[in-house]
């Protein structure tokens, strides 16, 4: 084995190479830089799927409110309802 490699408990060598952080960095601009069409599909869709998340969340928080609405509503007026037939 060389001084890069190290074994686990069963025995199979494992490689470990680390990369620095600045590397890292620089390959991640430099894929940015050269793929742009995959980049701004990628930000188009992400913008998509959070706009939508959005839309969904506030339609349902919508009509969450009105049908809390409408049965209350609808409730009052069998309260109403019921007061008028038991008063005879």
């Amino acid at each position: 084995m060389g001084d890069d490699e190290k074994s686990n408990e069963s025995g199979v060598c494992t490689n470990k190479v680390g990369m620095s952080l600045g590397t890292a960095f620089k390959l991640s601009m430099n894929n940015l830089r050269t793929k742009k069409g995959r980049t701004i599909l990628t930000a188009v869709a992400g913008s998509i799927g959070i706009v939508g998340i959005a839309l969904i969340l506030s339609l349902s928080t919508a009509v969450n409110d009105y049908m809390d609405g409408y049965i209350a509503e609808g409730y009052i007026k069998f309260l109403s309802s019921y007061d008028s037939v038991t008063d005879c």
